[in-house]
């Protein structure tokens, strides 16, 4: 079959712009499955670049922790240089024997400032020690009120609650009264939240090989696929979203030497309503063409106990079986 599948009904759904930008052949990812984008920017400073804010919001709480300790210690150090600038004679009630025990004192000291704990065994006399553990002590104060609002805009933002199949799957399946083909991928509500009116879109980046750009390169164009159920109104377990590959479909047709020559790449974007939050949630996702099993079917996750009581097995999320299909178009066709 010669494959003119962008010149049919595919390109009424194509998206003309998709804010990827002019994407050719050799990008290989456009999303990754973390939901992040696959680009690099270049050409600006680091300081333009870089917000702070962004950063402590958005980075893995080991990382946050690591930062908050890093600069807890940071701070300490720096107002003990101060000390010993001033002289450690400004700070009252030292008790040591050795230069390594001296150094504690101080630094214990700034920390029990820093943190207007002030046990009060040791207090500053004299202008300028006074004077450098009354700034300490603004910094501690403005410092634990910035971590706060971090920590409580982290504990605030709805996290993510969908897991994904770690593969998408080209699979036979019953549509419409007819047994037809489907690219399907699996997810699954993790935590036990009110997840309401989820909604599926997929966007397929396909290469063109029919068409070249300048450079001889495929041209890469973005699909809107349409799909089986776009939105279920309660999300309390799985979910197995599928696109029907028929006559409108852009892989309509397809051998799996096609398939792997236009190298798919699905750009999913979920959205809901998080009432345990109180707030819509939005969660991106990406199978590339490695992550996509050209003949398989999953297996079954639901079932019942027996006291009737319905369950669905998050283990076997990612289980899938072996299926034999030629092409991409209805079983009932071939």
């Amino acid at each position: 079959m010669e494959r003119r599948f962008f010149k049919r009904k595919s390109l009424q759904q194509e998206s003309k712009e998709l804010g990827f930008g002019a994407t050719d052949a050799r990008q290989k990812r456009l999303l990754n499955t973390d939901g992040t984008y696959n680009y690099k920017r270049k050409g600006l400073p680091f300081y333009r670049t870089f917000n702070i804010f962004h950063f402590l919001i958005t980075a893995h709480w080991i990382r946050l922790w690591i930062v908050i300790i890093l600069w807890y210690s940071l701070v300490n150090f720096v107002f003990v240089g101060l000390y010993y600038a001033v002289g450690t004679e400004g700070l009252s009630g030292m008790v040591y024997q050795t230069q390594l025990e001296k150094f504690g004192e101080v630094y214990f000291f700034s920390a029990q400032t820093l943190t207007t704990v002030g046990y009060g065994r040791l207090n500053p006399i004299g202008f300028w020690a006074s004077a450098i553990a009354s700034f300490e002590a603004l910094v501690g104060l403005m410092s634990f009120a910035i971590i706060t609002g971090i920590l409580y805009a982290r504990f605030a933002k709805a996290p993510t609650v969908l897991i994904f199949s770690k593969n998408a799957v080209v699979a036979p399946f019953t549509w419409q009264g007819q047994e037809v083909t489907g690219l399907m991928f699996r997810i699954a509500n993790a935590y036990n939240t009110s997840l309401m009116n989820m909604k599926a879109q997929i966007t397929a980046s396909i290469l063109d090989c029919d068409t070249l750009d300048a450079s001889g390169q495929p041209i890469r164009r973005f699909l809107s696929l349409g799909l089986e159920r776009e939105t279920i109104t309660f999300f309390p377990s799985s979910w197995t979203v599928v696109h029907p590959i028929d006559e409108n479909s852009p892989f309509y047709g397809m051998t799996r030497e096609d398939f792997k020559k236009a190298m798919p790449e699905l750009m999913i974007l979920m959205s809901g309503f998080d009432e345990t939050f109180d707030q819509n949630v939005f969660i991106r996702y990406s199978y590339s063409i490695d992550e996509i099993e050209w003949g398989a079917k999953f297996v079954k996750i639901f079932a019942f106990d027996t006291e009737g009581q319905a369950t669905v097995d998050l283990g076997s999320l990612d289980t899938f079986e072996k299926r034999e299909i030629d092409s991409l178009i209805p079983i009932s066709d071939a």
